[in-house]
């Protein structure tokens, strides 16, 4: 499993949430403000072709992009 499939992966899961870049292994989205779980733990589940892989998304908000 390459973590480029699996960030794939969940930036289609995670389509609706306006997506509007991705770096490495992170997504940049334009949220409300308290949205980031939501988001997290779409990101924190497995695709159907990698069942059992265990994954974790953290999150922050901020007004800008930092990393």
């Amino acid at each position: 499993v390459c973590s480029s499939d699996l960030l794939a992966d969940a930036l289609l899961r995670c389509k609706d949430l306006d997506i509007v870049g991705h770096v490495h292994d992170e997504a940049i989205n334009e949220l409300a403000a308290g949205a980031t779980p939501q988001l997290a733990a779409r990101m924190s589940k497995a695709p159907p072709w990698a069942q059992g892989l265990k994954l974790k998304a953290h999150g922050f908000e901020s007004d800008r992009y930092r990393k």
